[in-house]
């Protein structure tokens, strides 16, 4: 193997710290020689460690890399040999890697989750375009270029020897916490606050310099009283101290991941081969752990393995384990094995469309499994408002035809206009690293927001008639479907769609109700004959359908007013600067 106490010498580089090893391979941290002192990572390859296959894996995985260039995935810069090794001088990427990110959260909110699948979705679909297979998809293999892990403000962080006694302390601050909320003490005026008491000699066990992540409330005065030995947290007196930590965590990580986008690079093609849709292999690769169970019972297997392996990982990324974690690889294979279909965890709080793509990736069978096309496509996964370098491009072109619409007195197509272009206004903030452009976006977007919203008053104001109307007909058709049970359970249906939604319910749902109950009356309408029952029928799908793009433009503008707010949320730059050690 190519390591040893010593780095290798190379004549354009200085080799320093080892990241990692495997089987064939040492990853080192180097500068490059000269003024710049750029930094790369160093993949280093014992020549005497490798037999014909690893000699084949690591020319193609060169081949690979020096002909691919896109921003997910990461770059072969140069390689070079020697007589006892090969060295693949790699781009740098100082965020490590998904898997250490993931475990020292223990798991990422769906919105954050969803950032990270879009750019590994994005790296794949370039692969899928140029016939390349990864076939060793892992968390481990996705690298973060950026130093979000020491900047996310979340329960973990490096400390450094000097500072141990003060997280002793911390610890100690902690435990007096949870004992204040069993019997939260009275501020001054004696009375009850909706605070965590604590004596202000605590202070001083925090050591001023030091930034901890864990601790992410903040000393600050009590707002019923000038106390100022109060903690004030997102919880109330009777909250756990458990639930304070988590709300607040996926808060601060939340906003972190919507504020600074970090490009994610998929990388270590070691095992990658070119693989058109109809090429079939039996060769075992990759990490047990992610490999798909076509793959595990050395079946013939294809590319779609790659999409379980992508199962695995935006499973563990929501819950902080892979759905086979075992001890041992003959638990794991029986697992795999198994004819059981995979389940969620018991309680987990995921969105339809996170539900529906996870089960369709983690299909065991790879003939029903999720395709590549549908995985691209998948609403959730929603490649089109990915942040990156055309979204705001996007977003100009539509919000000037919005604004031509607006000016022409067309609410409705100017309704819908801005709340498309809003949906590419959000990723290009996130995408934007300009401070000056990036308040100079947000303060357009508030603009739009604003217009939007009026917009929608006038529009709301304006169906509301028309909805009246088609009241009426409603019944009637009822009546005059009684012998048709499919129609009539579609209509109740879309009366359910149509309370929730007038109570103030306009969520996902609601939505999904009215496209259930539309589906139905689709069928229903290519059924039927000629005649009043037909009449009335198309008329009521197009009400519905009016209903259900009015309503999907609302949610539209409300997640992007809840993504625009928290990425401006004051709280976040407290976080965000507790995250690292000084």
């Amino acid at each position: 193997m190519a390591s040893s106490f010593a780095p290798p010498k190379l004549a354009d580089f200085i080799l320093t710290e080892r990241l990692g090893s495997g089987t064939y391979a040492t990853v080192y941290k180097a500068y490059r020689k000269g003024d710049n002192r750029e930094v790369v990572a160093v993949k280093v390859v014992g020549k005497k460690t490798l037999n014909k296959v690893s000699m084949e894996n690591l020319l193609t995985e060169i081949e690979i890399l020096k002909t691919v260039r896109h921003p997910h995935i990461v770059q072969l810069k140069d390689f070079q040999w020697d007589s006892e090794n090969i060295y693949l001088i790699l781009e740098w990427c100082s965020g490590g890697d998904l898997s250490r990110f993931i475990h020292s959260r223990r798991l990422l909110p769906e919105r954050v989750a969803r950032l990270f699948l879009q750019q590994i979705a994005c790296a794949l679909q370039f692969l899928h375009n140029h016939n390349i297979s990864h076939l060793d998809l892992k968390p481990q293999n996705i690298l973060l270029s950026g130093s979000v892990l020491k900047l996310a403000g979340t329960a973990h962080c490096q400390v450094p020897q000097s500072h141990l006694h003060t997280v002793f302390l911390m610890v100690t601050f902690l435990s007096l916490l949870i004992s204040c909320i069993s019997s939260p003490w009275d501020c001054d005026m004696n009375h009850s606050c909706e605070i965590i008491a604590v004596p202000i000699f605590l202070r001083l066990l925090v050591a001023p310099s030091l930034h901890f992540s864990v601790v992410t409330f903040k000393m600050m005065e009590c707002n019923s009283c000038s106390t100022e030995s109060c903690i004030r947290g997102f919880c109330n007196a009777a909250t756990s101290i458990t639930r304070c930590i988590t709300v607040l965590t996926e808060a601060s990580l939340v906003h972190f991941a919507l504020k600074h986008f970090c490009p994610m690079l998929l990388s270590d093609f070691g095992f990658a081969s070119y693989m058109s849709p109809w090429d079939e292999q039996s060769a075992l690769r990759g990490s047990p752990l992610y490999m798909a169970p076509e793959m595990v019972c050395r079946r013939q297997y294809d590319s779609r393995v790659d999409l379980w392996s992508v199962g695995v990982i935006l499973y563990e990324t929501l819950f902080g384990r892979a759905p086979f974690a075992s001890r041992s690889y003959a638990e794991l294979e029986e697992k795999i094995r198994s004819d059981k279909p995979i389940e969620l965890p018991a309680g987990a709080r995921v969105s339809r469309n996170c539900r529906d793509l996870l089960l369709r990736l983690l299909d065991r069978d790879p003939d029903t499994r999720l395709t590549f096309t549908q995985f691209f496509s998948h609403p959730w996964v929603d490649l089109e408002h990915m942040p990156n370098a055309e979204s705001l491009g996007k977003a100009k072109d539509l919000v000037l035809k919005a604004v031509q619409k607006d000016q022409e007195g067309d609410r409705s197509a100017a309704l819908s206009l801005y709340c498309s272009a809003l949906e590419h206004f959000v990723p290009a903030i996130h995408y934007e690293t300009d401070r000056l452009r990036k308040d100079a976006l947000r303060q357009k977007v508030s603009q739009y927001v604003s217009r939007a919203e009026e917009l929608k008053a006038l529009v709301s104001a304006d169906n509301s008639l028309c909805f009246e109307q088609f009241k009426s007909t409603r019944d009637i058709l009822r009546e005059m479907s009684r012998d048709q049970p499919r129609v009539l359970a579609a209509l109740e249906l879309a009366s359910t769609a149509i309370a929730m939604e007038e109570n103030g319910i306009e969520d996902h749902d609601t939505l999904a109700l009215y496209q259930q109950s539309l589906g139905e009356l689709l069928l229903a309408l290519a059924a039927e004959a000629q005649g009043r029952r037909r009449e009335l029928l198309h008329g009521e799908i197009k009400s519905l359908m009016t209903r259900a793009e009015y309503l999907k433009e609302q949610i539209k503008m409300l997640e992007t007013q809840k993504d625009v707010s928290m990425d401006r949320e004051p709280l976040s730059e407290s976080v965000r600067s507790s995250c690292c050690v000084q």
